[in-house]
């Protein structure tokens, strides 16, 4: 909560407020639910529609990322199930539970909760004795989901145990991107095993819209 009121941003859910139970969402104020996410999250919005722009929607995304890392915020948990639809069809990030504020040491996560979900982890998080995140394993979970959205497959596709991906995380790319798709060229800049390395999301964004990503989602 601490993290998540101090944002607001088009690509970002807006926290409204915070109350213990709900009996119904008909009990809520209906300004506060008119828009509020129709479309579920992004996964279940592309099997409804998929003939959805979906560069629209990686460029979306990028942009609310951006503004966290602006903000300095880590998010912390980027992945299709995090990324909701509103709608009016908008991708909005969502899910701040591990997010931190860089400077504000008493929002961090209690190490043991940062595992999260294998596939969309970076290498060199499972290669330090301490689980941690910042804004570079950010750029690599947001890689990962932007590429499921462009090909509707997970992370490591050709491995489908779970527990089996944590054996080639930093041996294999969790995609092979296509050398002649413009936004996979920007996205496999998101998976250079080094972290120094690693494209930042400004530069994200600014490749994405010169290969002509709009915010508009058909």
């Amino acid at each position: 909560m601490t993290v998540w009121r101090k944002l607001t941003h088009e690509h970002v859910v807006w926290l409204h407020g915070w109350i213990p139970y709900v009996e119904s969402p008909e009990n809520l104020c209906p300004s506060l639910v008119s828009d509020w996410c129709d479309e579920g999250d992004v996964t279940t919005f592309l099997k409804r529609s998929p003939h959805a722009d979906r560069e629209a929607l990686i460029c979306g995304i990028a942009h609310g990322l951006e503004y966290l890392h602006s903000e300095e915020i880590v998010h912390g948990d980027m992945k299709p199930d995090n990324v909701v639809v509103s709608g009016g069809r908008t991708p909005q990030l969502c899910d701040f539970g591990l997010s931190f504020i860089v400077s504000d040491t008493s929002t961090y996560i209690h190490a043991s909760s940062l595992l999260g979900t294998a596939r969309y982890v970076a290498p060199e998080v499972f290669e330090s004795e301490e689980p941690f995140r910042d804004k570079k394993t950010d750029v690599w979970a947001f890689g990962c989901t932007a590429m499921e959205i462009l090909r509707s497959e997970p992370p490591y596709p050709t491995i489908r145990n779970d527990l089996a991906v944590f054996k080639v995380i930093g041996t294999i790319l969790p995609f092979n991107p296509s050398a002649t798709q413009p936004t996979e060229e920007t996205l496999v800049r998101c998976f250079d095993l080094d972290p120094e390395g690693r494209i930042n999301m400004g530069d994200v964004t600014r490749r994405l819209e010169q290969n002509g990503s709009t915010l508009t989602i058909s």
